[in-house]
């Protein structure tokens, strides 16, 4: 989009060159929009924390539930590598 003339009224810093000029409208949206996306996030933690109450409303572990989440986000591959690793300092530190 290209920058409002120097005589916009939606046009801060007018003594900047074009690449410094800011558009008041375009910085404005922006602004809105990550507003209305902290939102819906603030929305699903809310909907999360009652999926996960509800769970351990029926005996199940909310720690294990986050591991078993955060686990399958993980790739494969280097889950085995962590795992391996893992499973290495524990046997060095008699853990096992």
């Amino acid at each position: 989009m290209p920058y409002p003339s120097n005589d916009s009224p939606e046009t801060l810093d007018d003594d900047q060159p074009d690449s410094l000029r800011v558009s008041a409208a375009e910085l404005r949206a922006f602004v809105t929009r990550i507003e209305k996306i902290d939102e819906l996030i603030d929305d699903h933690r809310q909907d999360r924390k009652e999926v996960v109450a509800e769970a351990k409303a029926r005996g199940y572990d909310p720690a294990v539930l986050r591991a078993i989440v955060s686990r399958r986000k993980k790739d494969p591959e280097k889950l085995s590598e962590h795992e391996a690793i893992m499973q290495l300092y524990l046997e060095v530190l008699g853990d096992i």
